[in-house]
């Protein structure tokens, strides 16, 4: 007998792949952002309330296991009185500054 998954359960499994992201050795940035835009959408597709910009980008640093030099990179453009544009801003930064690392 196989039981259906509530509500509940699909939220909590989505929630806790999206924080559970990581970046792994044998994937590229681009590999990661990918991935990481997908937990994002999923997240998005459920009843939790929406998910702040700023959440989501240090998050996305956080995850993407960036080193200090790294996350400086991704860092020094983002215009943080743009809170509603961040995550976007540190997808962007981290695709164009580290794509060939």
């Amino acid at each position: 007998m196989v039981l259906k998954k509530d509500d509940l359960r699909v939220v909590c499994e989505v929630w806790c792949s999206f924080k559970n992201l990581t970046g792994k050795d044998n994937h590229t940035m681009d590999q990661f952002l990918n991935e990481y835009e997908k937990k994002v959408k999923a997240l998005q597709r459920t009843e939790l309330p929406s998910i702040p910009e700023v959440v989501m980008a240090m998050q996305l640093t956080d995850g993407a296991g960036l080193d200090k030099k790294d996350n400086q990179i991704v860092l020094t453009v983002v215009d943080y009185k743009k809170k509603e544009e961040m995550y976007d801003q540190m997808n962007q930064n981290a695709k164009n500054a580290l794509r060939f690392r």
